[in-house]
């Protein structure tokens, strides 16, 4: 929005200047109005567009369908449930999915997530490019979406690091953050350390917002720019 409102204000200051400079003899010539409606709601739309493609407006280096890959969730224990975990009015209609590919496909729907149990949940995702690491999002299911109101099974405390390689031993913390339940289900972080490059990083969730049996990541996603000697 604040891209959005910027772009208008500009838009707007540049016709007003345009108009000052004019003659006003004729009224006909005034037609301000009429025309900044119009490219505002181009500039709108062209902005809801771009957003709409992943709903940041960042490239998604982790994505699976841009060659993003899960090369390991490390000793992360899948969740094993066989029955729905959410009913509604006794019909079963969640069931999580086992699956780590999950976390790095689009998808927020009740029941597309990996669940796992215990704790540290950890995947290990090869970028689809060497990049600059600047920054992550988390994506959960709506509290709109739960019949009770309630995601306590989205993750909490979590951390990010860069790997050198797939086993890396001495990875370099990139940050560590909270995942608020009562904010908005698409939450962004930036990095704790700016300018290192890497084409491997590693989450790791260390807690939930007080589901017993299992944490559920929906969506992870990596943002950055291409680092320049592989651009």
């Amino acid at each position: 929005m604040n891209e959005i409102m910027s772009k208008i204000t500009r838009e707007l200051n540049s016709r007003i200047e345009k108009l000052q400079s004019t003659s006003y003899q004729h009224s006909t010539d005034i037609k301000i109005d009429s025309i900044t409606d119009q490219q505002i709601k181009r500039i709108v739309h062209d902005s809801l567009a771009m957003y709409d493609a992943d709903k940041t407006g960042l490239v998604d280096y982790a994505l699976e369908t841009a060659g993003g890959e899960i090369i390991s969730s490390k000793c992360t224990e899948s969740y094993q449930g066989n029955s729905a975990t959410l009913s509604i009015f006794g019909i079963p209609y969640w069931y999580p999915s086992k699956t780590p590919r999950t976390a790095i496909t689009p998808g927020v729907i009740p029941g597309e997530c990996w669940a796992f149990q215990n704790f540290p949940g950890i995947l290990v995702i090869k970028l689809t490019a060497r990049i600059k690491v600047e920054a992550f999002s988390i994506e959960h299911m709506s509290k709109l979406l739960s019949p009770n109101g309630k995601i306590n099974s989205a993750p909490k405390e979590f951390s990010v690091y860069g790997l050198q390689n797939a086993t890396d031993s001495d990875p370099i913390l990139l940050g560590e953050y909270f995942y608020d339940d009562n904010g908005p289900p698409l939450q962004y972080f930036a990095v704790a350390k700016h300018g290192l490059v890497f084409n491997i990083v590693q989450l790791k969730i260390v807690s939930n917002h007080g589901n017993l049996a299992y944490t559920c990541l929906y969506r992870f996603r990596v943002h950055g720019k291409l680092d320049d000697e592989t651009s």
